[in-house]
C-alpha cells in the first residue's frame, strides 16, 4: 500500500514537471517569439541574430530615444546599431556589448552614451524580463545577478515573469523600433517629467570616480580593438540644470578621468548647444521627441565628422 502511494505520487509529481517545463519552458517562449511584442522582438534578435554595423551607439534612453540610425546612416554612409534601454548602468551596458561582439565585429566607430546621473556603480538590470525572453544561457548579462533566481531553471524564470509574458501575447506593443531606437513623438508637458523641479530639488549626482575610470577605460579598450571610440553626452533641457547641485564636480570628474585615458568626449548637454533652451525639441527635460532626435542626430553626425578618420 506504502509502496503504490509512493509510486503514484512520484508519478503525479513528475507529470507536474513534465507539465511546467513544456508550458513555462517551451510553449510561453515559442509564443512570445511569435507575439508580434516589438521590445520582445528586438532582444530575442538581439542575441540571435548578427547586424555588423559600422557604427555603434551604446547607452540608456538617452540613446534609444536621441540617436537615430536612418539619419546617422544617410549622413555618414555607416550602418549604424543602437544598443540601449532606459535605466541602463555601465554594468549591464558592458555585459551587453560583450554579448553583441560574440555575435559581431568591432564596428568602425564606438560612442558610448555617457548619461551623467548613471556614474554610480550599481548591478541594476533596467526590466530584466525584457531580457530574459531572448538571452541566451551563455550570454554576459545572464551572469548578472538580476537573473540568477530565475536562470536555472530556465522554464522557472518564465513562470516568475508569467503575468507580463501573457500580457505581452495578449497585447503585443508594436512600437516603430529601428536598429534599437524609438522615437517619441511627444510634446513638451505631455508625460510627467520625472526631472523637474517638482520631483528633484537640490539633485546630486552619485558620482564614483572608480566606476568612472572603469567606463573610461571600457570606451578605450574598444580603440584598442579597432573602433574610433568616443563619449557622447546627449542633450538635456537647460530648466533641469539648476536642481543638479554638483553638476559641474560630476562633469570635472568625467572630464578629469576621460583625458587619462585619451578618451575623447562631445558634449552636448552646456550652453553651446542651443537645442537645449528650445522645448519644442523635448517631451521632458531628460529626453527629446521625435523631431529633437531627428535634429540632434543630424548635428551628433556633423561633430563627429571631425574626428572621424575614414
Amino acid at each position: 500500500m506504502k509502496k503504490t502511494f509512493i509510486f503514484k505520487f512520484v508519478c503525479i509529481l513528475a507529470t507536474f514537471v513534465l507539465l511546467f517545463q513544456l508550458s513555462f519552458g517551451f510553449l510561453l517562449p515559442l509564443l512570445l517569439v511569435h507575439s508580434g511584442d516589438s521590445t520582445m522582438q528586438r532582444w530575442y534578435n538581439f542575441f540571435r541574430h548578427p547586424v555588423d554595423a559600422e557604427l555603434v551607439i551604446l547607452g540608456s534612453s538617452r540613446v534609444h530615444r536621441h540617436f537615430d540610425p536612418s539619419v546617422i546612416e544617410t549622413k555618414t554612409g555607416m550602418k549604424t546599431e543602437d544598443i540601449a534601454t532606459g535605466g541602463a548602468l555601465f554594468n549591464f551596458l558592458e555585459a551587453l556589448y560583450k554579448d553583441y561582439l560574440k555575435l559581431n565585429k568591432s564596428p568602425k566607430v564606438f560612442i558610448f552614451g555617457l548619461d551623467l546621473s548613471g556614474l554610480y556603480n550599481s548591478d541594476l538590470v533596467p526590466n530584466p524580463e525584457f531580457f530574459f525572453q531572448g538571452m541566451l544561457p551563455s550570454s554576459s548579462i545572464s551572469q548578472l545577478p538580476a537573473f540568477q533566481l530565475v536562470n536555472t531553471p530556465r522554464s522557472f524564470g518564465y513562470f516568475y515573469y508569467k503575468e507580463f509574458y501573457f500580457n505581452a501575447i495578449v497585447n503585443p506593443e508594436k512600437n516603430t523600433f529601428y536598429k534599437g531606437f524609438e522615437a517619441c513623438d511627444l510634446k513638451w508637458g505631455e508625460v510627467k517629467d520625472p526631472g523637474s523641479g517638482e520631483v528633484l530639488e537640490n539633485f546630486s549626482f552619485g558620482i564614483d570616480p572608480i566606476l568612472i575610470d572603469r567606463i573610461m577605460k571600457f570606451i578605450s579598450k574598444q580603440a584598442e580593438n579597432g573602433s574610433q571610440s568616443f563619449a557622447v553626452i546627449a542633450p538635456e533641457f537647460n530648466s533641469v540644470w539648476k536642481f543638479e547641485s554638483n553638476r559641474n564636480e560630476a562633469v570635472e570628474e568625467v572630464y578629469s578621468i576621460a583625458k587619462k585615458y585619451k578618451v575623447r568626449i562631445i558634449n552636448f548637454s552646456d550652453t553651446s548647444y542651443k537645442v537645449n533652451f528650445d522645448k519644442n525639441y523635448f517631451y521632458n527635460t531628460q529626453h527629446l521627441n521625435a523631431k529633437g532626435a531627428t535634429l540632434f542626430s543630424k548635428d551628433f553626425c556633423d561633430s563627429l565628422a571631425k574626428y572621424v578618420k575614414r
